[in-house]
């Protein structure tokens, strides 16, 4: 039951129209400047810069920088899948295997051994 919950978690393009992918490619193309498929703060800048919104490029970094907390928390919460604002072993190991990477609990263990600042 976890592992298809997770896998329907990670299908984003699921509830997505053709027609929604085609204007998100648009909007994103609007600012990917360069067209190497990424988007910089100079490419953000410029655009709103056109749109009359005087914003600076440290403003824009910040929101930047909190949208990145957002997908950390996300991917957190998608291994911390009893709530409790930890991650174990376990929970690792079920995601794993989820996604068909055929690691052992005391390959995870030996791992965040070496990542556990606190010791929890």
């Amino acid at each position: 039951m976890a592992n298809e919950l997770i896998e329907e978690e990670r299908d984003p393009l699921k509830y997505v129209t053709a027609k929604q992918i085609s204007e998100y490619r648009d909007a994103f193309d609007l600012f990917d400047m360069d067209g190497d498929g990424t988007i910089t703060v100079e490419e953000i800048y410029k655009v709103l810069q056109s749109l009359g919104r005087h914003t600076t490029k440290e403003e824009i970094e910040k929101i930047l920088s909190c949208a990145d907390i957002d997908e950390y928390r996300d991917a957190f919460d998608l291994f911390d899948m009893d709530g409790d604002g930890t991650i174990t072993v376990e929970e690792i190991y079920k995601v794993l295997q989820s996604l068909g990477r055929h690691t052992t609990k005391e390959e995870i263990e030996k791992i965040l051994s070496c990542a556990d600042i606190d010791g929890q």
